[in-house]
């Protein structure tokens, strides 16, 4: 016998005694996806559905308004901003730059 047969042998032995006396490894795998996660989609889509229903069969009749509304849709004048900005929340103008009253002068 050679060394490479007896070393496979003793392996082999050590290999089937650790698996009797130890047994093999088991993972605990959690699930992908528990039952409780399940239940919370389900009712996350009964909400949805109930929130924003399908659209009606028949459409109501809306008769049209007797009377046009005189509705200014022209830019605000300059006045009109200035006077509306210190009214607004912490004083700041709306949109991303958010500039403050003093910065956003129109003279």
């Amino acid at each position: 016998m050679d060394i490479d047969s007896q070393w496979q042998q003793i392996k082999e032995m050590w290999t089937s005694t650790g698996s009797e006396v130890l047994g093999k490894k088991k993972y605990q795998q959690k699930d992908w996806i528990s039952a409780d996660t399940v239940n919370k989609v389900q009712v996350r889509k009964e909400k949805k559905e109930r929130l924003n229903p399908p659209p009606p069969q028949n459409p109501p009749d809306i008769t049209p308004a007797e009377e046009v509304l005189q509705i200014n849709c022209e830019r605000p004048s300059k006045a009109e901003i200035e006077k509306a900005i210190p009214h607004m929340k912490r004083g700041k103008a709306s949109g991303p730059a958010k500039f403050l009253p003093r910065q956003s002068r129109l003279t």
